[in-house]
């Protein structure tokens, strides 16, 4: 949960998808509004929102640029899985990083600019490498789940603006209600699986394609829905005349959760794409 002061008297409580994953906890602590010069905006917003995607864009290709010179050494190939232990090192550190940076945002939220850049940039990779690494299989995937996404990015945004969804705090209990509630069914599965008398039944769903469907649609209505979260915070933070520090903090949010609705529909895609074959 983000806290937000709006002036010395009053605070409101915002929850996003980015927040209720502790890619962000807070935000300025400051409780006077900042001047008319200095206050958040939506220009400001949405250019720093772009350069984050931006920077997805350039990790994306930065790993096709260099994946040829790290196709050397030990190879793995296992049907249409294939690449080289450099790419997967290098893969890996992306991972980590990508782990790493969005809790460097929670405690120290000046390095929200880098924090996130290294965040989205590491993203890239990890999009990039599973082209790669499948030999090009999924590469019509990655672009179409891109598509998609953006579809849903502003179909919300207009459901948004319209009044038809406001981000209520019975909204966002729901919602959050929802992800922890499939978080925890993923994580008792797990522990299901580890468990020899339970792994059969666990194989049986991990086994059906249909199943694996269904959970990547709902990861996907949920992603959805915290982008409503995530547009209300954006409007209480330039109509609250928040520093225009906040811009990057608020920014970096919408980012995580655009890139997290996109891997749930580049998953969906991915997992429609093998049941056929």
């Amino acid at each position: 949960m983000t806290t937000y002061k709006l002036n010395q008297n009053q605070t409101q409580k915002s929850s996003t998808l980015f927040s209720s994953n502790l890619v962000l906890r807070r935000m300025s602590k400051s409780s006077a509004r900042a001047t008319d010069s200095s206050c958040a905006t939506y220009k400001g917003i949405l250019v720093k929102t772009l350069y984050f995607l931006a920077a997805t864009v350039a990790g994306f290709a930065l790993f096709l640029l260099i994946s040829p010179m790290l196709a050397f050494g030990h190879h793995i190939h296992s049907g249409i899985f294939d690449f080289y232990l450099p790419q997967m090192m290098v893969t890996g550190v992306a991972a980590i990083v990508g782990i790493i940076a969005p809790f460097v945002a929670i405690f120290a939220q000046r390095t929200a600019p880098v924090s996130g850049t290294l965040y989205t940039l590491s993203q890239g990779i990890i999009i990039a490498a599973i082209s790669v690494f499948y030999k090009g299989a999924y590469s019509n995937l990655i672009v179409w789940a891109a598509v998609i996404t953006l579809v849903i990015v502003f179909a919300m945004l207009l459901l948004f603006t319209s009044g038809k969804i406001r981000a209520t705090d019975k909204f966002k209990a729901v919602t959050l209600t929802l992800l922890l509630s499939t978080i925890g069914i993923s994580i008792l599965g797990f522990i299901a699986f580890l468990i020899p008398a339970t792994r059969g039944f666990v194989l049986v769903f991990a086994d059906n394609p249909i199943f694996g469907v269904v959970m990547s649609v709902v990861f996907i209505v949920i992603a959805a829905l915290f982008l409503i979260s995530d547009f209300q915070v954006i409007r209480e933070t330039v109509e609250n005349h928040h520093p225009k520090k906040d811009e990057w903090a608020v920014s970096f949010g919408l980012a995580f959760t655009v890139i997290w609705l996109y891997f749930k529909v580049l998953d969906l895609l991915m997992r429609i794409y093998s049941a056929k074959s």
